[in-house]
């Protein structure tokens, strides 16, 4: 479950980076800035952590494809790892912890793109 949760959030990084340059809104063109740049850091933390207690992974590789509609992909990645915590954390209060976070991440991200114009 790490391995998939990696290679969506990479995915993320991606597809926040193409709607970045895309963009002619300057709140959105921060608020997915701000997004792909803090990816990496999320995610190295999680993997560390998890590599850690139950050591080294092999990460998944994604295929970014830009979604149709970004908000509604970005708020279905927010539940996913939601949805995956527990099996991701794998009874790490540690790795749970960090994976909030990252979900925190997503759902600042997703409230600026809402209400930010």
């Amino acid at each position: 479950m790490i391995q998939e949760l990696i290679g969506r959030v990479f995915a993320a990084r991606d597809i926040a980076h193409r709607a970045h340059w895309r963009t002619t809104s300057y709140s959105e063109n921060n608020a997915l800035n701000k997004f792909y740049e803090s990816l990496p850091d999320h995610i190295d933390g999680i993997v560390e952590t998890h590599q850690g207690l139950l050591g080294l992974v092999d990460p998944e590789i994604v295929l970014a494809e830009d979604p149709e509609n970004l908000l509604v992909w970005m708020k279905s990645e927010a539940d996913w790892i939601e949805a995956n915590r527990e099996l991701i954390a794998m009874g790490s209060n540690a790795v749970a912890n960090l994976i909030d976070g990252l979900t925190g991440l997503y759902l600042t991200t997703i409230y600026k793109l809402e209400n930010l114009k």
